[in-house]
């Protein structure tokens, strides 16, 4: 009798194997991602479990001194780098919220990425690789994910001239290029933000920005762009590339203003808003230009708070490679 009882009793307690794949499938939704490949080193079946789910990380960063892969700030791999980064994509429903490249491992990566790489955000600190191969990596970007682009470095005529024929350049909404050069301002119009730094600007580009803006509908606060440059270009020459005035020019005083005073402020077509402009000496080298789109009672502080030059995702990225802290985590994954 207690022989029969502990034989039904076995059958009724389920193992993880016993598991259906459907419920399996919606464990791993919730499932922290260094305990996937915990579990993924279990059995075959686990295995193939895993690198065939979808994965949603929130953040993963590759950097080149030491070779490391970051995966949502808490993990980290020091072998087989660039195999674990490319596994993280063979789901074709896998998807990255932020994707940090800092490496000369990446040449590698372009080659044998097979899949899409689903991510919303790319940030490229160095490319560390021929142009040939970071076009090849670019088109890899999906360009129905993609919201943001980023990158450190210059990039040269000839590049530019490739990347804004690739869907991802088309597509993403915020461009932002920290190194000094200069962009052809016709391929950054539309965007809700972009920022660069220009050796030579012209005032017409930006007048081309600030039509691209206030002629569409639906915007939102904080869309706008800011554009530090080098050249003398004076609030006058600005002013003599409007195509229309603008609706109110407005005498005032914002934080670090010097020469210049004058905040310009043209009308939108979404209700309650605004576009306002004001140029200044920058904190960096030259001159800043910047325009957002803001509450028709805008403050100095609402357009202050659109206005910072690097994102703090970014100044997080940038002091990790400047102080080459990587080991967060003693983490237990040497994959």
């Amino acid at each position: 009798m207690n022989s029969n009882f502990s034989a039904k009793m076995t059958k009724l307690e389920p193992t993880w194997q016993g598991i259906p794949v459907e419920v399996k499938e919606i464990v791993l939704k919730y499932l922290e991602y260094k305990w996937r490949f915990r579990l993924r080193v279990c059995s075959k079946s686990d295995k193939y479990l895993i690198d065939n789910s979808r994965v949603f990380l929130k953040q993963v960063e590759l950097y080149k001194n030491p070779l490391v892969l970051l995966i949502n700030s808490d993990l980290e791999i020091h072998k087989n780098v660039i195999a674990h980064l490319l596994g993280i994509f063979k789901s074709k429903n896998s998807k990255v919220k932020s994707l940090i490249l800092d490496s000369k491992q990446l040449a590698k990566l372009s080659l044998e990425s097979e899949n899409p790489l689903k991510i919303q955000e790319a940030y490229f600190k160095t490319f560390g690789m021929s142009q040939q191969n970071f076009i090849r990596l670019f088109q890899k970007i999906d360009g129905k994910s993609i919201k943001s682009i980023s990158f450190r470095r210059n990039l040269s005529e000839d590049l530019i001239d490739q990347l804004v024929k690739t869907d991802a350049w088309k597509n993403a909404l915020r461009i932002f290029c920290y190194g000094r050069q200069d962009i052809p301002m016709d391929h950054v119009l539309g965007r809700n933000h972009f920022r660069a730094q220009f050796i030579n600007l012209e005032p017409i580009g930006i007048w081309k920005l600030i039509k691209s803006i206030i002629t569409r509908d639906n915007l939102e606060s904080g869309f706008g762009f800011r554009i530090n440059y080098l050249n003398e270009i004076s609030q006058n020459d600005i002013e003599a590339g409007f195509k229309e005035n603008p609706g109110i020019v407005r005498n005032e005083q914002w934080q670090f203003s010097t020469e210049h005073s004058c905040s310009y402020i043209f009308p939108v077509n979404t209700k309650n808003r605004i576009f306002v402009l004001r140029m200044r000496r920058s904190g960096f080298n030259g001159y800043d230009i910047e325009g957002y789109v803001c509450t028709e009672n805008y403050t100095d502080d609402e357009f202050r708070k659109y206005g910072s030059w690097i994102p703090k995702n970014h100044e997080i990225v940038n002091h990790r490679i400047r102080r080459g802290n990587f080991h967060i985590v003693n983490t237990f994954l040497n994959l």
